[in-house]
């Protein structure tokens, strides 16, 4: 008797930890996929501070970004008798996340689409105008979604109430280039490397001593120009005023014959004779050169430097528009005066020799223009890079006691930053 008492009490024991395991598992299970059944409530709490409860209660395993300004809006929440992974959707939906298995840890993300599921939950956030997302219990079917993590600018949804389709339009980077900037003041700073010398206008024919004049000062890659300046812009057109500092460094290169002393060689070219009144008279035909008694030639190589403050008004139109990229051409018109020279030139004396010039012997004011085209591609929301390449010319002498009329011209390439003010 007391044998088969304790054989029926193993046998009651055996089944009730059969039971209590079975029940323990099917309890887990019910955990790992929807959570325990619950009651929970929040009010004017921050999500982030809800997200830790729901881990300190419930034990979950959670990953999310506390740092995220979305984990720190206020709002109140309430549900009784809910699965705990319904509670944890409903509460991430109300800012625009959901959360994903990876193993045996849920991980919070944003959602491709903010749509609410009909919790019991308010938000005292307040979404700009352009990005409010209205709340609907209607299927949705998304097609083709991109979701861009970036800077939001402006998201827009199209919404269709007859089927519950919304398309989702891509949401804007600040790096877009779609932005389309009308009426605004703009600052722009270049910087350009220019091929610059002398175009002779009138080199007269009979003289060729004036070749090698001519020939004395020739072009230069060493030529730069820093220009600041203010526009104002309106659709395509920019329009404005600035400062460019310009400097010359073109060579100079002449040669020079100096002579000290002499005589004159005295030779017979031909000699004939005429009879008159019975009188034979000889007239001789002679050459005479001056032969020096030193000579000397002198090779001048130097460079010429010149500075230039120039006034620029000017204008830029944009012609074509490609993504991120706008082309445009550019013109205007310059008023300078030299501010700075150091550098040789040929006077117009006989023998045409150098001089060493002054600021006094050089036009006080040069009028010119420049035309040219360009590209420009968006850095950011207030700022373009800008490449491009001009002509310039001046229309009146620099140096007006030259021998030689001719006009400083040359063509430069530029790189410059366009900052919207």
């Amino acid at each position: 008797m007391f044998v088969t008492k304790i054989f029926h009490f193993r046998r009651f024991a055996i089944i009730f930890l059969i039971i209590f395991w079975s029940h323990s598992l099917l309890q887990g299970s019910q955990m790992n996929d929807i959570g325990p059944v619950i009651s929970f409530s929040a009010e004017n709490q921050s999500v982030g501070t809800i997200l830790n409860r729901l881990v300190l209660e419930l034990g979950m395993n959670l990953t999310f970004t506390s740092s995220d300004p979305d984990f720190g809006r206020t709002i109140t929440y309430s549900a009784v008798d809910k699965p705990a992974s319904q509670i944890l959707s409903e509460i991430l939906a109300l800012i625009g996340y959901e959360y994903s298995r990876v193993g045996n840890q849920m991980v919070v993300h944003r959602s491709a689409i903010y749509i609410g599921s009909g919790a019991q939950g308010t938000s005292d956030h307040t979404n700009p105008p352009d990005t409010i997302i209205k709340i609907v219990e209607v299927p949705v079917i998304v097609t083709d979604t991109i979701v861009i993590r970036d800077t939001i600018v402006q998201v827009r949804y199209l919404q269709s109430l007859s089927t519950g389709v919304r398309p989702l339009i891509a949401s804007r980077s600040v790096l877009s280039r779609r932005q389309i900037r009308e009426e605004n003041w703009t600052f722009s700073i270049s910087y350009g490397q220019m091929v610059a010398g002398f175009r002779n206008i009138n080199v007269p024919e009979t003289n060729p001593d004036l070749d090698d004049v001519r020939r004395a000062e020739s072009s230069s890659v060493s030529n730069m120009a820093l220009t600041a300046a203010i526009n104002y812009k309106t659709g395509a057109l920019r329009m404005g005023a600035g400062l460019s500092l310009n400097s010359h460094a073109n060579p100079f290169n002449y040669a020079e014959l100096y002579t000290t002393g002499g005589f004159f060689r005295v030779d017979t070219l031909d000699a004939f004779f005429t009879i008159i009144n019975g009188e034979q008279i000889w007239t001789y035909v002679t050459d005479s050169v001056y032969i020096p008694l030193e000579s000397q030639e002198v090779f001048i190589e130097r460079t010429n430097r010149l500075g230039i403050l120039e006034l620029q008004l000017g204008f830029s139109y944009d012609v074509y528009v490609i993504e991120d990229i706008t082309f445009f051409f550019n013109g205007g018109i310059n008023m300078g005066t030299p501010i700075w020279l150091n550098g040789l030139s040929v006077i117009d004396q006989e023998g045409y020799p150098s001089g060493s010039l002054s600021r006094s012997d050089l036009n006080p004011w040069i009028l010119g223009y420049q035309f040219g085209f360009g590209v420009k591609t968006r850095l950011n929301n207030q700022a373009d890079l800008v490449l491009g390449s001009l002509y310039k010319r001046y229309v009146n002498e620099l140096y007006p006691d030259h021998p030689i009329d001719r006009r400083l011209h040359g063509v430069a390439i530029q790189l410059g930053l366009i900052y919207y003010l």
